[in-house]
């Protein structure tokens, strides 16, 4: 099954541009094989610097992808994918406030990718 997303390219009369187009395409299609049911929705609060927390994601595989919904409060936060396993995500947070926490939301998953 193809997205649902097509890219028009009539009419696009630079070579490069058309085949940035075709690329894009390629890269919408792949997205038939993402499958939430096998993701994590996460809620932090965080009030002072972490550095390589690790958090559970219950998911049995390694993640390779965080989707950041929202955030809010003081703080920053860095998601160190080469510290992901099969058991706990890894993030390091820093410039926080136990006065304004920092709380996120985020989503954790495995996308497939491929060579375009």
């Amino acid at each position: 099954m193809a997205s649902k997303i097509t890219l028009r390219k009539e009419g696009v009369e630079d070579a490069q541009a058309r085949e940035n187009f075709v690329k894009i395409q390629s890269a919408f299609d792949a997205l038939k094989d993402l499958n939430f049911s096998q993701a994590t929705a996460l809620e932090l609060t965080i009030s002072n610097n972490l550095t390589n927390l690790k958090i559970p994601h219950r998911l049995g595989f390694t993640p390779n992808f965080v989707l950041q919904g929202w955030k809010t409060g003081t703080g920053s936060i860095t998601y160190n994918y080469s510290s992901f396993d099969g058991d706990n995500i890894d993030i390091t947070t820093s410039s926080t406030s136990s006065t304004d926490p920092m709380v996120v939301r985020f989503l954790v998953f495995r996308m497939p990718f491929r060579a375009l």
